[in-house]
This record gives structure tokens, sequence and C-alpha cells, in this order.
């Protein structure tokens, strides 16, 4: 599971980036805490729609955010079967961003919605809650 946030991640990029090589693909320090970049076997690509990705042993390992444009490894996107590697096109923090935004611009539709589901949003909302806390 993804632990990093974007402040944090620019952080590290400042801290780690090697200002002699100056590399633009620079991915960051991955869940484990390991600094992770392009090595030997690694190669950086780009798809036709122009998504630069790296690929290492025939498999995509990283790919950069169309929101917030941070190469980052792909367990920080959520899953999407005809994404470039299996995954969105925005980071988890891009599409939280994203989500919020859109909910503001909308919010007759919410409040709507929300009265007329209240009672099975706050019952999804409780047994999320129960699933994430093993309650």
């Amino acid at each position: 599971m993804w632990k990093i946030t974007v402040k944090r991640f620019e952080d590290a990029a400042r801290k780690f980036l090697n200002p002699i090589k100056d590399v633009p693909f620079w991915i960051g320090e991955n869940c484990k805490g390991e600094i992770v970049g392009v090595g030997e076997n690694q190669a950086l690509k780009k798809n036709r729609r122009g998504t630069e990705y790296i690929e290492a042993n025939g498999g995509i390992t990283a790919k950069r955010c169309s929101g917030c444009g941070q190469m980052m490894e792909l367990e920080h996107f959520s899953n999407l079967k005809a994404g470039l590697g299996g995954t969105r096109s925005k980071c988890r923090p891009c599409l939280v961003e994203y989500g919020k935004k859109y909910n503001k611009k909308r919010p007759e539709y919410t409040k709507r919605y929300y009265e007329k589901n209240g009672e099975r949003v706050r019952k999804r909302a409780r047994e999320s809650y129960a699933r994430r806390n093993g309650r």
C-alpha cells in the first residue's frame, strides 16, 4: 500500500536528486523507504500518447502522473485494466484533489443525492470503516 504524500515526495526529490546528472525521471523512495531510480536494466520510454514510463525486464515499473507530472512507481496509482501498466493516468493524491474540485463544482447534485440516498451512503461508510479497522 502507498504511504507517500505529494509534499513528502517533493521534499525527498529535492533532497536526493543528483545535481551533477540532474536526472529528470528520478522516482524517489518506495514504500519500504528504499531510494529508487532508473537502473542499468531499465529504460525510460514514451507510449504513443506521450506518457513517459520506465520499463524493466519487459514490464512497466513506473510512470509519470498526468496530474502533477511526477514520475512514480505503479503502486502509487489506482488500478485500471485499460491503463498503461494496468493503472490510471493520475496518482492517488491527484485523484483525491480532482474529486474535491469536481464535487465543489456540483454542490446541488451532491446535496440532492445525499438527501435521496443518505441512509445508503451512511451504511456504506460504516461498513467501509468497520472493514478497514477490523471491527
